[in-house]
């Protein structure tokens, strides 16, 4: 099952398959979902994942159509997905890693999924 993630504004930006790969919306590989572990394309642990939000340290990263907000935090509404999504088969092969998860910070986060997805490659 597909699942969308939308970003603060409500816009989808990423999308995640049933086998825990992690896309952008224009079908491009960026990451994966272990557990609740998000990774990026090298495999680190980049921020968190519980079915309804992705957060980092400093808040909520990206959350799915329908989940519940909490603790003050005002989620917008979803824009309509007007694109297709196609996902390939992903050279990504994340070694299992594992992080304790941070509790929520129910606030946005200064950075995107897509930030801290980017971020981690280039550090």
């Amino acid at each position: 099952m597909r699942r969308v993630l939308y970003d603060h504004t409500g816009a989808p930006r990423h999308y995640l398959t049933g086998a825990g790969m992690l896309f952008d919306i224009h079908n491009t590989p960026v990451g994966a979902v272990q557990g609740e572990q998000v990774l990026n394309r090298d495999g680190r642990v980049v921020g968190w994942f519980d079915g309804a939000f992705a957060w980092d340290a400093s808040g909520v990263l990206a959350f799915v159509k329908g989940a519940a907000a909490q603790g003050g935090l005002t989620l917008p509404k979803t824009a309509p997905l007007r694109a297709k999504l196609a996902p390939t088969p992903a050279p990504i092969h994340p070694l299992l890693a594992h992080s304790e998860p941070p509790p929520i910070t129910w606030v946005w986060s200064e950075q995107t999924l897509s930030d801290v997805l980017r971020a981690a490659l280039t550090a």
